[in-house]
């Protein structure tokens, strides 16, 4: 059993915080046990020890740990984006169109939304990947567009 250094009381060697004034004990280092000096020492005694001390506040535990930030649109506008680009890689020409035309642009403002929270992480991703997918895909459409225009129109 150890001392606590704050009020005296005894606590268990295991211990983190004293049982009776929640003061920190568990890093506290072992003092070594100070050497008996040859000069006596006087002790003026004027009512108790506790009158002669003022008492410290104790230090407390948490009552709880903050929970950090969390940009939920940011995950959900990430997650939409990562779905709109696989369907992007799998589906038709009416499936692109709709992807091109609904998807990526409502990714896109989600991602913008979002990126005005903390954490950005996702939101800034969902955001640079949309916008990278609808110029591709604007590419990828207006090149197959003018390729059967020009073989549509020789015919």
């Amino acid at each position: 059993m150890k001392k606590c250094t704050n009020c005296g009381a005894e606590v268990a060697d295991g211990a983190l915080w004293c049982p009776q004034c929640g003061a920190d004990v568990g890093n506290e280092q072992p003092q070594p046990t100070p050497v008996a000096h040859a000069e006596p020492v006087v002790v003026q005694s004027q009512g108790s020890s506790q009158e002669q001390q003022p008492r410290q506040r104790p230090r407390r535990r948490p009552l709880f740990i903050p929970k950090q930030e969390e940009n939920t649109l940011g995950l959900v506008s990430f997650i939409l984006t990562m779905v709109a680009l696989f369907g992007l890689l799998t589906t038709s020409w009416i499936g692109i169109g709709f992807i091109f035309l609904v998807a990526f642009p409502i990714t896109m403002l989600l991602g913008f939304i979002a990126m005005f929270k903390k954490p950005r992480g996702f939101a800034v991703a969902a955001f640079i990947i949309s916008l990278l997918a609808n110029l591709g895909t604007l590419i990828v459409l207006l090149f197959f567009g003018a390729l059967f225009g020009a073989i549509f129109s020789s015919m």
